[in-house]
């Protein structure tokens, strides 16, 4: 019998993790500023979430959702969108194994509302596992801990669900 023991990461390891080789600046400017298939899209957004085609859709507890689109690759950039399918991120995976980084950029309307030129570094999330990860804002400060389909602050405290593509 083999016995698998996973990894217990602080804070600052997950840190140090995530900010090794940062980009602090994206090209977001060739993605448009609406969801191309947010007709297409509505039933599954109803649906709490859900896969269409080789794409996976991710609602969470806000109504605004993510669209990954696997027919672009392996690790293809994950596209985020207001309730009404507007582009606000774009974030880029590293792919690979545990511990994986993503990178989240903003985009759109979103940046001029911030007050951030296109494509600017908004948070550094490092997944630990399959069910963990953290995420950080440029300068390191910790912003969420998502533990399962649950998000906590730094003090502990709820920031929101997610519901994860069946």
């Amino acid at each position: 019998m083999k016995l698998h023991a996973q990894k217990s990461w602080t804070i600052q390891e997950a840190r140090t993790e995530g900010f090794e080789d940062v980009t602090p600046q994206a090209e977001v400017s060739q993605y448009g500023v609406r969801d191309p298939q947010f007709e297409a899209h509505q039933p599954l957004l109803a649906a709490g979430g859900g896969k269409l085609g080789k794409q996976v859709i991710t609602v969470f507890d806000s109504g605004n959702y993510a669209v990954v689109d696997y027919s672009e690759g392996n690790h293809p950039p994950a596209f985020y969108y207001s309730v009404a399918g507007y582009l606000r991120f774009v974030q880029y995976d590293s792919g690979g194994e545990f511990p994986s980084k993503s990178y989240k950029h903003c985009a759109g309307s979103l940046c001029e509302a911030l007050g951030y030129p296109s494509g600017q570094l908004l948070t550094v999330s490092v997944a630990v596992s399959e069910t963990e990860s953290f995420i950080f804002d440029p300068t390191g400060r910790l912003l969420a801990h998502w533990v399962g389909s649950e998000c906590y602050t730094s003090t502990g405290g709820s920031c929101g669900s997610r519901t994860k593509a069946r």
